[in-house]
């Protein structure tokens, strides 16, 4: 899975269990994840480590949050990745 596109700007690994990385947003929205689970091609879920956001009255509602995305499939095809959604305060 891709992180990094578009407005957006990685720093550090993305890629495998146990690794850390920032994810900054167009218009300054920020985010610091932890991998937590890692199925290559399957599933991955990142932990919230720390968040910046200045569209909400809590800058940092995300904070300890798991962000969960599966691989869709069609037959023998990767499809796409789709968040299936979150578990919030652990």
């Amino acid at each position: 899975m891709s992180v990094a596109g578009g407005q957006r700007k990685l720093k550090g690994a993305a890629d495998k269990l146990g690794a850390e990385f920032h994810l900054s947003l167009r218009r300054r929205p920020s985010l610091q994840m932890k991998i937590i689970e890692f199925v290559p091609g399957e599933r991955i879920v990142w932990l919230v480590l720390d968040n910046y956001f200045n569209f909400t009255e809590d800058k940092t509602e995300w904070k300890d949050t798991q962000v969960i995305f599966e691989v869709c499939r069609k037959g023998d095809h990767r499809k796409s990745v789709s968040p299936l959604g979150s578990s919030s305060r652990m």
